[in-house]
């Protein structure tokens, strides 16, 4: 018969054993859980930000939100003038790179406002957009 000393220790170890894994388990999760989830739903590694704040104001996503290729994005934004090229305009916290056509100088001293686009838009991937609007207005 073994004794209770040998009893005790088998089971704290069982304990440290499952604790042990637990504290993998949670922080796995921790560090790994926002990508993975990204990945699935979005097909990239770090799902699209809730909002952008770019040149003094804030754009948010449609709803629900719509994935454009190029083609449609160009077509959306039109030919306006004293709109400059599409172009990159920054990246997002995760690295996300956003993209804009922003007025320039001129167009913004004949409106008289500070506003450099209407719309932002974040490649998700290669031929991917999703576009963000003004929350507001100009």
């Amino acid at each position: 018969m073994p004794c209770i000393g040998a009893r005790y220790s088998a089971r704290m170890s069982r304990r440290w054993i499952v604790g042990g894994i637990l504290a993998v388990v949670v922080v796995g999760l921790a560090l790994f859980g926002r990508p993975v989830y990204g990945r699935i739903a979005f097909g990239t590694v770090s799902p699209p930000p809730a909002r952008i704040g770019y040149c003094s104001r804030r754009y948010y996503p449609s709803d629900p939100p719509r994935h454009l290729n190029l083609t449609e994005v160009q077509a959306t934004l039109g030919q306006d003038e004293g709109r400059g090229p599409f172009q990159q305009i920054g990246v997002d916290a995760w690295g996300e790179q956003l993209f804009a056509r922003v007025y320039d100088d001129a167009t913004r001293q004949r409106f008289k406002n500070n506003l450099c686009t209407f719309e932002v838009f974040v490649r998700v991937r290669s031929d991917d957009y999703l576009p963000y609007g003004l929350s507001g207005g100009p």
